[in-house]
């Protein structure tokens, strides 16, 4: 599924050489159907790979976070994998 919100968030990363970890917030503006839909879709980590690849926040978290979004990384634990400090 195309998701333009997505795709500028990684051109963005990219091109601003951002980390996600100095991100405080993300502000989408899009049309009101988009608006609407993604805030009646809020998920998280726990949800199928359905449900979360057609989430906005979702994709657009995993955008910033892997720098890509496949089903890797709508894998169900992969990001609290991510936000867990390593045992050393």
């Amino acid at each position: 599924m195309e998701q333009p919100a997505r795709d500028i968030a990684l051109h963005l990363s990219k091109q601003h050489r951002l980390n996600y970890q100095d991100i405080a917030e993300v502000l989408i503006k899009t049309y009101e159907l988009a608006a609407k839909t993604a805030r009646s879709m809020r998920t998280d980590a726990s949800r199928s790979f359905t449900v979360c690849q057609f989430t906005m926040s979702y994709a657009v978290a995993g955008a910033l976070i892997f720098g890509n979004v496949g089903s890797e990384q709508f894998r169900r634990t992969i990001f609290w994998e991510r936000q867990r400090p390593s045992k050393r």
